[in-house]
């Protein structure tokens, strides 16, 4: 008899506690992304490890733009500030 192969399934909450990120962060790039679930088990979504490096990959671009929306905001509140020392100075 050939031996059956058993994959290793998760749920959004499983893939958001190993990721280190709340549940509806996961929930978002699944949405975003379009991760498909392969199974679902009493309406439960599962996925397995290839969706989890997908939603890994997901939040580190998510991470990346609002890093550098942050610092993209904070150089335009630093101009802003300028501008008014130089107004009340000059």
């Amino acid at each position: 008899m050939g031996k059956i192969k058993l994959l290793k399934l998760y749920t959004v909450g499983d893939l958001a506690k190993a990721l280190g990120v709340e549940k509806h962060h996961a929930e978002y790039i699944i949405r975003k992304m379009g991760v498909e679930p392969v199974g679902r088990a009493g309406g439960y979504r599962l996925f397995d490890l290839k969706a989890q490096r997908a939603i890994g990959k997901g939040l580190e671009k998510v991470k990346a733009r609002r890093q550098k929306r942050s610092e993209a905001w904070m150089r335009k509140k630093l101009r802003l500030a300028q501008r008014r020392r130089n107004r009340l100075l000059g």
